[in-house]
């Protein structure tokens, strides 16, 4: 009897030694570890995460705040030392971030994974959460989970989307990526849970978006002042091309076929799914800094530094790194450029799609009803 208490109390102590170790060195600033708790393989939590900021049970929302102090390492933008603003407004500050729009993408756990029917055989697949996707004529998104065929990837464009400003004109104000594969994605309903249906799409968006709180659009002024968060997510084009053309004033979604071997090709999608699983949303979005463009370039680099030439390393570091309108210069620098493309606009698919709503060549412009910055 005594062997079995010495054992229940050693077993007793290291569980609460990793609720310790991991609210310690999670720098988690209020969030309790409670028996709801997400599963432990996801227990990585970011400084500014608060459970009151859960506005939903869907499992896969993260809980985030906006904080005060933007990491200058991150945020070096020249406004922000010209007009010395590097905290965020203090009536913003520990207000819930808005997530109906956009989320960072997050693994699925295992648990998770057998949830909603996915196998995991080992042959390539990655398998997560917080994927969007709109059908066609319906305004309202959903949220899914998803099955990637990484293996299955045949080709990468990068995407800039041209925006008339005041003064600027037309300029490219956000960019990117667009992946396809040979092998479909398979898409479940992520909350409430719903297998029985399957949607299945042969290509994905990768794109960074700023985000700030509930019914908050992003301007210029957020876009310095440190109040939005980076978000890296997944959607489909369906859902890309709804907020570019739909919700957003983009005038033409301009499209850059990329030079990446496939085994590159492979490992940007790891890093990205990687760095925003991890990041969630705990960095801040800079118009001049950690941007769209910016965290595209980022992990461009990390996974093709091996293959730059010494001249394309230096050259790439001459074109301005946040700037979307830049892209077609700083892809060239960098090799990674093969040839622009058709808009996406003006692919059949896309026209389909967007004429759910109405929208067609000749009334494009017509249909812009908002402007937004990411």
């Amino acid at each position: 009897m005594r062997k079995i208490l010495t054992k229940v109390l050693v077993l007793s102590g290291i569980v609460v030694f990793q609720e310790v170790l991991m609210i310690s060195n999670s720098n988690a600033e209020t969030l309790k570890l409670t028996q709801q708790s997400p599963d432990w393989e996801r227990l990585n939590f970011a400084h500014n995460e608060d459970e009151r900021c859960k506005k939903s049970d869907d499992p896969f929302i993260v809980p985030a705040y906006i904080f005060s102090t933007p990491n200058q390492s991150v945020i070096s933008s020249p406004v922000l030392k010209i007009t010395g603003s590097h905290t965020t407004a203090p009536q913003e500050h520990k207000q819930c971030v808005d997530q109906s729009q956009h989320r960072p993408v997050l693994f699925l756990t295992n648990r998770e994974k057998l949830q909603y029917g996915f196998k995991d055989t080992g042959d390539g697949h990655i398998f997560v959460a917080n994927v969007r996707h709109i059908k066609a004529g319906n305004h309202s998104h959903t949220w899914y989970v998803a099955s990637i065929p990484v293996k299955s990837v045949t080709s990468m464009t990068f995407q800039v989307a041209m925006r008339r400003q005041p003064v600027l004109g037309v300029r490219g104000m956000h960019s990117q990526i667009r992946i396809a594969f040979n092998e479909p994605v398979i898409l479940k309903q992520q909350f409430p849970v719903n297998t029985n249906e399957e949607i299945r799409v042969n290509e994905l968006i990768f794109s960074f978006q700023g985000i700030t709180k509930s019914g908050v659009e992003i301007d210029l002024t957020r876009g310095v002042d440190g109040s939005s968060l980076l978000a890296g997510g997944i959607y489909t084009t369906n859902a890309k091309l709804y907020d570019a053309f739909v919700t957003n004033s983009t005038q033409s979604m301009r499209q850059f076929r990329l030079n990446l071997p496939r085994d590159r090709m492979i490992a940007y999608i790891q890093k990205f799914i990687n760095n925003s699983n991890y990041r969630r949303l705990s960095r801040h979005f800079g118009l001049f800094g950690s941007n769209c463009n910016s965290n595209q370039y980022y992990i461009l680099d990390k996974v093709m530094n091996n293959f730059y030439t010494t001249v394309q390393k230096q050259n790439s570091g001459k074109i301005a790194f946040w700037d979307p309108d830049k892209a077609y210069k700083g892809l060239k620098e960098r090799g990674l450029l093969v040839k622009e493309i058709t808009p996406h606009e003006r692919e059949v698919g896309a026209r389909v799609f967007l004429a759910t709503f109405g929208i067609s060549g000749a009334n494009l412009a017509s249909h812009r009803t908002r402007h937004n910055i990411n």
